[in-house]
């Protein structure tokens, strides 16, 4: 077991590593094969959800960020387009919703790692 989720970790090839799990699943492995690749198959799932969550978190920071810096634009009197400015807040707004949903969805437990909200 131990060989296969090195294996993965260095090629990052998921797909294929669960088709080779799957197979051995089918092939008659015994209770305590079958157990660790579900116990390995439910680590690999929580990894990918907390990689979602980490995307959907920077996308957020992102468009947050882009906001208030064409806020800034604004209030230094520097000519800025009022429709980039509603634009840039439904990109801020979609993301933080996008976020909110996923953990929403997660039951987002404990894992609320860099989710300050910034003004």
């Amino acid at each position: 077991m131990l060989a296969i989720e090195e294996h993965e970790l260095a090629h990052q090839a998921r797909p294929a590593v669960l088709e080779k799990l799957r197979y051995a699943r089918q092939g008659g492995a015994d209770a305590e094969v079958v157990d660790a690749l579900r116990e390995y198959e439910r680590k690999g799932r929580a990894r990918e959800t907390a990689n979602e969550l980490d995307a959907l978190t920077q996308e957020a920071r992102y468009h947050r960020e882009r906001l208030e810096l064409y806020r800034a634009k604004l209030y230094g009197g520097r000519a800025v387009s009022e429709t980039k400015l509603r634009e840039l807040e439904r990109s801020a707004e979609g993301a933080e919703a996008r976020l909110r949903r996923a953990r929403d969805a997660g039951g987002d437990a404990g894992s609320g790692s860099q989710s300050g909200t910034a003004g």
